[in-house]
């Protein structure tokens, strides 16, 4: 039998769908590197589960645990999933929509024991597509600050090593690394016990209202104090849930005062960034509670829904 040919499609029998294959060791980047317990993925383009209806981020792990032989469990993860419409352009052809996860997401994933993984690899379905390319501890993400070139002065005879904040995109660079360890600190806060259980306790309750928990996002203590002394202000006085502040139960207005006063919120949960030059870090830490507030807000109208669905 010719292994360096193949017949695909229809009417093989009749001749048709002969095509030359050629095949070639796998280059040095596919090598394994050194074993570790944890990785960073980047989703190169975006991951499909098998099959097409499992849990994206189960499957993922599913099939890392087939390269590895031993599952890992995600421990971060940053990005999103979204929808691939019906029909694939690759192919030309119509086809069910499928969830899966999408490209630029950063995963954070840990073995029971260390493993070695290639610097890149392909999983998932439709690879031949051009789906599940990840890569593995790629240098951009093992850095807090990207790495910045300075720019070319007029004379060669005059560069110097340029500092970050000597350079006029700095602000934007810094706001951007803020940002992302922004969020993975307040991805990290609401995991904590403290929260888990005030929106275990929080999200079987009719009341308040998911219009009264969505007016948090941009109040501050003196809106949330005149609208206690309104009718709404009931809904948040007659609540009961285990306070995160003081792990004792208390009412709902209470706890929120707390929660949207960032001096109180700042004496537990501070957000303290990376040594920056710029903006003094008070000013991050209010930015941090407020993106704390919002993100908490979100949290509690999920696990609420999802409580209405299963009654």
């Amino acid at each position: 039998r010719d292994v360096n040919a193949l017949r695909v499609g229809h009417a093989r029998s009749a001749g048709y769908g002969r095509i030359a294959v050629q095949w070639r060791e796998g280059d040095a980047a596919r090598q394994s590197g050194d074993a570790e317990k944890a990785f960073l993925l980047f989703l190169e383009s975006q991951f499909m589960p098998t099959p097409s209806w499992a849990d994206c981020q189960a499957s993922l792990c599913r099939e890392i645990g087939r390269l590895a032989g031993q599952e890992p469990r995600i421990t971060a993860f940053y990005g999103s999933q979204e929808e691939i419409q019906g029909y694939s352009g690759f192919w030309n052809r119509p086809r069910t929509s499928r969830t899966c996860l999408a490209m630029g997401n950063v995963i954070r994933i840990e073995f029971e024991a260390p493993v070695a993984l290639p610097p890149a690899f392909c999983i998932g379905a439709a690879q031949l597509e051009g789906y599940g390319r990840i890569l593995v501890n790629p240098p951009f993400l093992m850095s807090a600050e990207p790495a910045i070139v300075p720019l070319l002065p007029a004379k060669p005879e005059q560069a110097r090593e340029a500092s970050p904040a000597s350079l006029s995109i700095w602000p934007l660079l810094r706001e951007r690394i803020i940002s992302r360890q922004m969020r993975e600190q307040v991805s990290l806060w609401l995991n904590e016990p403290a929260w888990h259980n005030f929106l275990e306790d929080v999200k079987k309750f009719e009341k308040p209202t998911a219009s009264q928990r969505n007016n948090l996002r941009d109040m501050g203590v003196a809106a949330f104090r005149e609208m206690l002394g309104k009718t709404p202000g009931e809904q948040w006085k007659q609540a009961v849930a285990r306070c995160p502040f003081t792990g004792r139960r208390d009412h709902l207005s209470e706890i929120m005062l707390k929660l949207l006063d960032p001096d109180i919120f700042c004496k537990t949960w501070r957000f303290t960034p990376s040594d920056l030059p710029g903006q003094p870090e008070s000013a991050d830490a209010a930015k941090a509670q407020r993106l704390f507030v919002r993100q908490l807000v979100s949290t509690w109208n999920k696990l609420s829904r999802l409580s209405s669905d299963k009654e």
